[in-house]
């Protein structure tokens, strides 16, 4: 028997395909420019902004894994679904990290600037981006959506 595919699934999936790719690509960029005299620049006037080689390789890594999972997620495999939950779970863990760090740093440097308001905008985007990853979390491990990621059941007609 056919099992059907939900939208969700396969939105979920495209959008997340997009999404690491293009970071993917990003991060490499930022890492070309991380040795660039405007970069240089720009950490020296704001120190507590500076992105770290280490942080910049771990998110290029995370992406990369993202990308397959989300694959895996598309094709309706149950590593594949097992796997993107597990790397979107650790993707929010480390944007509360991240949104944590940069909130402080931003905190500091806006107030420099005069333009402390700013930093609430910061906040409620990570709160929204928190709520959509618990959002997909769970749906993605509701009843309807692991049974898409079963193997087909074949039965045989006796009769036949």
């Amino acid at each position: 028997m056919f099992q059907t595919r939900s939208r969700f699934v396969t939105y979920v999936a495209l959008i997340s395909i997009a999404v690491s790719f293009y970071s993917i690509i990003e991060g490499f960029s930022s890492l070309s420019m991380q040795n660039s005299g405007v970069m240089a620049f720009a950490q020296q006037t704001f120190p507590g902004m500076a992105v770290s080689t280490t942080a910049t390789v771990f998110e290029i890594i995370l992406n990369a894994i993202g990308l397959v999972s989300s694959v895996g997620l598309f094709m309706r495999r149950k590593w594949g679904r097992v796997s993107y939950m597990t790397v979107l779970s650790v993707a929010t863990v480390w944007q509360i990290y991240s949104s944590i760090s940069t909130s402080i740093a931003m905190q500091n440097m806006m107030a420099q600037v005069g333009m402390e308001g700013m930093l609430s905008l910061v906040v409620l985007w990570s709160v929204i981006g928190l709520g959509i990853s618990l959002y997909v979390l769970w749906k993605l491990n509701t009843p309807d959506i692991k049974i898409e990621f079963e193997p087909p059941v074949f039965h045989h007609d006796m009769n036949d």
